[in-house]
């Protein structure tokens, strides 16, 4: 509004020539000014519509490579154990080719194959014992899970399948073990074979007594006739001759006799 009223007075006279060029200077600097101004800001938002189809495009790679990663990542079906890895970074793998192994070690699974004749003594939850098979030594205890429908008519066995807790690890997948099924229990004594001696078909043990009185620290054994039953493991079942709680020799048996003291080790 300045140059409009600087104009007016030159013509009314009260201004001079000279006020209204630095006038119309002025109008024109402003002007230029404000076009330099438009500009900028026009550069500015082109700049700025640039920069955000920049990162519309850049959000969108993200997203395709994202989507892509998905198809190279493998998720374990269960929880467990990763085994070995064959393969090595850079390799190249073809779908359906095993990546590692997850083992899964809290309950185990072993297949057994039982006689055809023993079919009817079947059930479910069965107790079997797992043994060490150079030890002998118990591992541990589980119960059949399963019992097949058919016969193996090559083999004629059964297929059963016995579930085993595995709190400490004690087993591993793949393991030689021994497997003893238990058809009946009944409560007995077991006595080691090799504390059996016999004499004219007679089966015999030393049964160790200790003194009677106090003051004497003597321990004699004595041979007692002994009735047996079958042998399960290392040990006999006793049918008849030795009660539980009763103290018996294990070594050098050849060399005692009946009556005979002896020291015993701990």
């Amino acid at each position: 509004m300045e140059f409009p009223r600087t104009e007016l007075l030159v013509k009314e006279g009260a201004q001079s020539q000279n006020e209204l060029d630095i006038a119309r200077r002025n109008l024109d600097f402003a002007i230029a000014a404000l076009r330099a101004a438009e500009e900028r800001v026009e550069a500015a938002r082109s700049n700025f519509n640039q920069m955000n189809a920049s990162l519309q495009q850049a959000e969108a790679e993200a997203t395709v490579v994202h989507e892509t990663l998905q198809y190279k990542r493998v998720y374990a079906p269960i929880a467990g154990t990763v085994g070995d890895f064959p393969v090595k970074l850079g390799d190249y793998v073809n779908i359906g080719q095993p990546l590692t192994t997850i083992t899964q070690n809290e309950f185990l699974d072993l297949r057994i194959s039982v006689p055809a004749n023993r079919s009817s003594q079947l059930r479910r939850d069965l107790p079997v014992k797992l043994l060490d098979p150079n030890t002998n030594n118990r591992l541990a205890i589980g119960q059949l899970s399963f019992i097949a429908p058919e016969v193996d008519e090559a083999a004629q066995t059964v297929l059963v399948k016995a579930r085993f807790p595995n709190p400490n690890n004690q087993l591993r997948d793949g393991q030689f073990v021994q497997a003893r099924i238990i058809w009946s229990q009944s409560p007995g004594v077991l006595i080691p074979t090799i504390a059996v001696s016999r004499l004219g078909g007679q089966n015999f043990v030393f049964v160790a007594e200790a003194a009677d009185l106090p003051a004497e620290s003597q321990t004699t054994v004595y041979q007692r006739p002994v009735q047996l039953g079958d042998v399960q493991g290392n040990s006999y079942r006793v049918i008849e001759g030795v009660e539980a709680g009763e103290n018996i020799a294990v070594s050098n048996i050849l060399k005692l006799s009946d009556g005979v003291a002896i020291q015993p080790e701990f």
